[in-house]
């Protein structure tokens, strides 16, 4: 999908624009030539000649030049109608600020179906519909109804950051933000309802952009899982993403078929999905305005090499500052660069000039924060003026002031807004910033490109697994067969427990494979603990019969029993995966057995793992502490379990007609991994 046009429109039509200024088509156009926009302007308009000195028309297919870009605002009936117009005068990217769509109830959402069918046969980008527009202040096209003055005269610091919007509202507060800090946000997107454009189409745009050095996103629903993986980590592979996604706490009401559907939640795999993207991730506005304070001044810096292993050196007047600030490092994972240097309460602006000189004197030393609570010998505006000049006169280097109080510091606080450092007035935000940002680009060599491809399967049994294949796509939420879901692990190369259907006659059954285990399993057994349907050390055959005869009397139609070797000396875990409309699978591995949902050590994962993510991700576990020889006791076989796990990911993704997959337990020993338990939900 091409949006350069989008981006960068050399003529536009607004259809629906208005002499009226109480209407959205007269402040589009009027925001439009006051951001300084130096293409062709066609106001449509069915009864007006003239609108803000610009020449009319009665229809796009009146205009006798190409248009690259179309704004509809119009009452919602009537934008299919003009749609079709565009198309046949050849526009290929159109914005659709109009409101009443999928919205607004089910005939909303049957004309939204309209246009996307049409977008779809015609080839056109659509941005919207119920969306606030489209700025670019590098192109001077400012094509929205925000409120928000639009002068290019009013000076303002280019921020080099882009936003993108899936609400209108909290759009308006981040324009609004941006605007009292006297910033420019060079490029500001409103999804809308995402009708034809997704986010991960203007991520992928941004992605090129040279301008653009930070992209924040904020996301009320994925979606599609995979595609904003892949957009995600072409981005951030060049430059950090932070990420909002609200709706967290939104639970599932349908009762899930396995453990993992239960352990496995839809922001659980919101949160995989971005994390796996390479975003940074976000809990709210706080948090986004708190980075956003500090970037002006990283614009002036090195920031890349400065906050890759950043180690914070402090400077302070108040001990009890630097013992918080400690603290802080401790809650958010960073390193100290130095013992904190307390240079008193009566330390003046020369003494704090000496003391950060000392640090930056040090080629290591490459973040220093200035703490300064006002006492009695305090030059504090002096101070301010020391961390001002230092900044100036170290490209490579960044002091920031962390000045704790209130009224009198308003002089200082004045004097850092003028030389765009952040005026943070506790240490926790910046320490909080530090730590996000510092983790990106500690790590951001690392990010992965997420294919998102169609994958073939190549599995190598092949008429068993055909009919296997052909049941789960006529079955809809059904419980594949037990026997054959152990035969779909099989053909992963996922070691299984030796499992074998029972026959009437237990003859067969040798003395030297006691003790056994008896499950009554079939579609009456999803949870086959609950129904007490697992009967374990059965010693002989004795037992066995007697075991037998209680266990048939649950069984119903297409139920039936299976008896497999007791392993001893194994840890448990739970392995599988869930997959959620529009998200993608999240992967899944943590503490199994009968207590996993009460227990819930569980760590997520995407669909494409490595080996060595694999490993990673076990570490995540709190149960890695007796994987791995807790207390001299020996180590198990780890290596086997990672590999289990990413082939677990690989079936996920070679098989998306699989819904659900639970594999609890699973046993790991010293020297092998097996599955004791499957269910495969189609």
């Amino acid at each position: 999908m091409q949006l350069d046009k989008l981006f960068k429109a050399n003529s536009i039509a607004i259809i629906g624009a208005s002499n009226n200024k109480e209407k959205l088509g007269w402040q589009i156009l009027s925001n439009l030539k006051k951001s300084g926009y130096k293409g062709k302007i066609y106001p449509i308009n069915l009864s007006t000649k003239t609108i803000l000195k610009e020449k009319a028309y009665v229809s796009v297919l009146d205009v006798k030049g190409d248009i690259d870009l179309a704004l509809i605002v119009i009452p919602a009936k009537f934008v299919e109608d003009e749609l079709k117009k565009c198309v046949q005068k050849g526009i290929k990217n159109v914005i659709i600020v109009s409101a009443g769509f999928k919205e607004s109830g089910k005939a909303g959402k049957e004309r939204e179906e309209r246009i996307i069918k049409i977008a779809k046969e015609n080839n056109v980008n659509i941005l919207g519909p119920n969306c606030l527009g489209i700025i670019n202040n590098n192109y001077n096209l400012n094509l929205s109804f925000s409120a928000l003055s639009v002068d290019k005269k009013k000076k303002k610091v280019k921020s080099k950051v882009a936003a993108i919007s899936q609400s209108g509202a909290i759009g308006s507060a981040m324009l609004d933000w941006f605007d009292d800090k006297d910033l420019e946000l060079d490029i500001f997107v409103s999804l809308g309802n995402q009708a034809v454009i997704k986010e991960s189409q203007v991520l992928d745009y941004l992605a090129s952009d040279k301008d653009i050095d930070l992209v924040v996103l904020y996301l009320e629903e994925i979606s599609s899982g995979p595609d904003l993986m892949a957009s995600l980590s072409k981005l951030t592979q060049k430059k950090p993403c932070l990420v909002i996604k609200s709706g967290r706490s939104q639970v599932s009401s349908k009762m899930a078929l396995s453990h993992t559907g239960s352990l496995a939640g839809s922001w659980q795999s919101s949160k995989t999905i971005l994390e796996r993207g390479g975003a940074v991730l976000l809990d709210n506005l706080d948090e986004l305005f708190n980075i956003l304070s500090l970037w002006p001044t990283l614009l002036n810096k090195d920031y890349k090499k400065i906050l890759k292993d950043t180690k914070p050196y402090f400077v302070s007047n108040a001990g009890g500052a630097l013992v918080l600030a400690l603290d802080s490092l401790s809650q958010y994972k960073l390193e100290l660069g130095a013992n904190p240097l307390d240079i008193l309460g009566d330390a003046k602006a020369d003494k704090y000039k000496q003391a950060l000189n000392s640090f930056l004197n040090k080629k290591e030393a490459k973040f220093l924060i200035c703490i300064l609570t006002p006492q009695s010998s305090s030059e504090i505006e002096a101070t301010a003026r020391v961390v001002v000049s230092l900044n100036k006169k170290y490209k490579d280097k960044i002091v920031l002031p962390i000045f704790i109080g209130g009224t009198s510091l308003k002089g200082a606080r004045e004097i850092f807004n003028v030389n765009n450092l952040p005026n943070y007035k506790s240490l926790e935000p910046l320490i909080f910033t530090l730590s996000k940002l510092s983790h990106y680009f500690s790590n951001k060599d690392k990010i992965r490109l997420y294919k998102n491809e169609k994958i073939i399967n190549t599995n190598t049994r092949k008429k068993e697994f055909s009919e296997i294949k052909s049941k789960r796509l006529k079955d809809k939420n059904e419980v594949l067969d037990y026997i054959k879901s152990f035969k779909v692990l099989k053909d992963y190369n996922i070691n299984i427990v030796k499992t074998k259907k029972l026959e009437d006659n237990i003859n067969t059954i040798k003395s030297s494979e006691f003790p056994l285990v008896l499950k009554a399993v079939g579609p009456n057994f999803n949870h086959k603990s609950d129904k007490q349907a697992i009967i374990t050390n059965i010693e002989n055959k004795a037992q066995l019969n007697t075991d037998i005869a209680n266990l048939k009397k649950q069984l119903k139609a297409n139920d039936y029993l299976v008896y497999q070797p007791q392993i001893k000396d194994s840890l448990e875990l739970i392995l599988g995966f869930k997959r959620e409309k529009n998200l993608g699978a999240l992967i899944m591995i943590g503490w199994g057995g009968v207590n996993a949902e009460v227990i819930k050590d569980i760590a997520y994962s995407s669909d494409d793992l490595s080996f060595t993510e694999a490993k990673n991700i076990i570490k995540k576990l709190k149960i890695y502490q007796l994987l791995s020889g807790y207390r001299g006791k020996g180590v198990y076989d780890i290596d086997s379990l990672a590999k289990t796990l990413q082939n677990v990911a690989k079936l996920a993704k070679e098989n998306p007609n699989i819904k659900e997959l639970d594999i609890n337990p699973l046993f790991v020993q010293k020297d092998k991994v097996k599955a004791g338990d499957v269910r495969i939900i189609t």
